[in-house]
């Protein structure tokens, strides 16, 4: 036997097994697909959800970018009085009263508010600036299909926002929104009443609960600095900004 013959044979073969593999391993490293029984999108490379309690939590696998940005999708039983696009419309417009770090407030900025077709789907559609945590835009897009309400949303430190903000409004780009009538009779009927009334399942991760605080403290209250130190935990370990939830009290 030639080894020399067959060493060479094996070479060329795995050189172009090698050629083959750097093209087609780049176009196995696209989006991800993230689906359920009602809502589907393509997920950035290397992310992935956890289901929480009533919404799925989406982020990138790479700890360091977790306190960057963030996703949340959101899909509940249609509430006649609250899930509407008019309605949508009013709650996004109105700049929300908001509490920094520091237990400052300062107001939300809205900066746009708008009708987005999507995969020949009309979504509400709405950026804004503070409107979750403070120093983050967040982008939220809502949406009704048959007795389904759906809301997506992601949130971007304004350092790294123009980083992240077009991979993510690709990803949203993806989105489609379907009502599965048995799917909704096993899995909707315990979901909250309203999609934007507490649209903070973001800020439950970053701010207190629900985003917003009284526009007033109550008579003698003072910030509470070891607090404000407290609610800031692992952001060395999984780099988010957990803050305790405090919304709600009133």
């Amino acid at each position: 036997m030639n080894w020399h013959k067959s060493l060479s044979k094996l070479s060329f073969f795995t050189f172009i097994i090698i050629a083959a593999g750097s093209f087609l391993f780049p176009q196995l490293a696209q989006a991800k697909n993230f689906k359920t029984e009602f809502i589907s999108l393509e997920l950035p490379v290397g992310w992935d959800c956890a289901k929480e309690e009533i919404d799925y939590v989406c982020q990138p696998n790479n700890l360091a970018q977790r306190s960057e940005v963030i996703v949340t999708v959101i899909v509940k039983n249609v509430n006649a009085t609250d899930d509407t696009y008019d309605k949508y419309q009013a709650v996004l417009n109105e700049p929300r009263e908001m509490r920094d770090l520091l237990g400052n407030t300062y107001k939300s900025e809205v900066k746009y508010v708008r009708f987005k077709e999507i995969r020949k789907k009309q979504w509400i559609d709405s950026l804004q600036f503070g409107s979750e945590i403070p120093g983050f835009y967040t982008r939220y897009v809502a949406s009704i299909e048959g007795k389904i309400a759906g809301l997506v949303s992601y949130s971007i430190a304004e350092s790294v926002y123009a980083k992240w903000a077009p991979i993510l409004d690709k990803m949203l780009d993806s989105l489609e929104l379907r009502y599965d009538p048995k799917a909704f009779n096993d899995a909707m009927n315990a979901t909250p009443a309203s999609l934007l009334g507490r649209r903070s399942k973001t800020a439950g991760r970053f701010a207190p609960q629900g985003g917003e605080m009284p526009a007033k403290k109550r008579a003698g209250e003072k910030t509470d600095l070891g607090t404000v130190a407290g609610i800031i935990i692992l952001l060395g370990g999984i780099g988010f900004f957990l803050w305790k939830k405090k919304q709600n009290q009133g």
